[in-house]
């Protein structure tokens, strides 16, 4: 612990034991803010959890994992794969004009010409400058861009012939480790079916960090090595197949997800997600305030952005929630923000 400037030697008030466990929940903290803990607010580091939309009960596991999202979302769209973005440049001038002037400049310079374009990519990305809006952002906006937190957190996952730990435990945790190294597979979570059983290693922390330096059978080798530790040598059979995130080195990520970092607040994520001259919108997980940091935030934030886009242009050329607009018309056909209102 830590009071002013001196330092105290926590082992004259409690055991090792103790200390280890602290630093256990030390390393959960991490997990949730994705950084060090001397990188976050000590105020506004669970800004969200006062939100009346946060998400409450216990944790949930789709069936078939994430990736059935991504493939319904994207059903009948047209998916540009292999095309990164270089720049964007939007109407810069606040005048409500029906000019919007925006486009889109592939890597390949290639100029895709839009009505509007809503910007999804990661924070991380956003610092690293990897694509050149054009005008620049405004001062609130690329303050909090500069100033908001990009964290990192990283899985390793190992699929094994058969179950060799408890197969009750679907969340289970390890106390062993402190300081820098507190976040290494500092906790798992068990997947068994009838083929195989799985292990989902959690890196938080500055471990998130430090295992990127490193190839990913040296990560993998070094999860065996506390599984040992943990089961056995004897135990733990070789993994026959395994996958290691490392979000912070993927240069379409840059990370895992925002935090709050010390000097901002919950100001900052409004700060994100407001968009510029209804030419440019913005949607992600660092875009939602109430619910940062989850694959659910950054879907309904998209659906938030949606929801202005529809207010700001109206239908335009899709069918967007036609009944419910069609009742706005019934209902007050002179204020209704859902159709577009020619001008005579």
């Amino acid at each position: 612990s830590r009071t002013g400037h001196k330092n105290y030697d926590n082992s004259k008030h409690w055991s090792k034991d103790r200390e280890l466990l602290i630093e256990w929940h030390r390393a959960n903290l991490e997990f949730g803010c994705a950084t060090e803990l001397e990188n976050v607010s000590n105020t506004y580091w669970d800004q969200d959890d006062a939100s009346p939309t946060g998400f409450t009960g216990p944790h949930v596991v789709i069936d078939g994992g994430y990736g059935q999202l991504c493939e319904g979302l994207a059903k009948d769209l047209n998916i540009r794969l292999n095309s990164p973005v270089k720049v964007v440049k939007y109407n810069g001038n606040n005048d409500n004009s029906n000019s919007s002037n925006t486009c889109i400049v592939l890597k390949n310079a290639k100029q895709i010409d839009c009505d509007l374009v809503v910007c999804t990519v990661p924070l991380g990305c956003l610092q690293n400058g990897d694509i050149d809006f054009q005008p620049k952002f405004p001062l609130s906006k690329s303050n909090a861009v500069k100033n908001m937190g990009a964290g990192n957190l990283n899985k390793v996952v190992l699929e094994f012939s058969k179950c060799f730990w408890d197969p009750n435990d679907d969340i289970f945790g390890r106390v062993g480790e402190s300081g820098k190294s507190r976040g290494h597979a500092y906790m798992f979570a068990s997947f068994i079916s009838d083929k195989s059983a799985v292990l989902t290693a959690f890196m938080a922390g500055n471990a998130a960090q430090t295992m990127e330096q490193k190839s990913n059978e040296e990560v993998v080798e070094s999860v065996l090595k506390v599984l040992k530790i943990m089961y056995g040598s004897d135990n733990v059979t070789e993994p026959i197949a395994s996958h290691v995130s490392m979000w912070g080195s993927d240069q379409y990520a840059r990370g895992a997800y925002s935090y709050v970092a010390v000097g901002c607040n919950g100001d900052a994520y409004d700060a994100l997600s407001e968009s510029i001259n209804n030419r440019l919108y913005f949607a992600g997980e660092h875009c939602t305030r109430s619910n940062p940091t989850t694959c659910a935030g950054a879907m309904m934030s998209g659906l938030s952005c949606a929801e202005e886009i529809a207010r700001h242009h109206g239908r335009w050329r899709y069918n967007v929630i036609a009944d419910i607009f069609e009742n706005e018309v019934k209902k007050n056909s002179k204020q209704c923000l859902g159709l577009r209102v020619e001008k005579t």
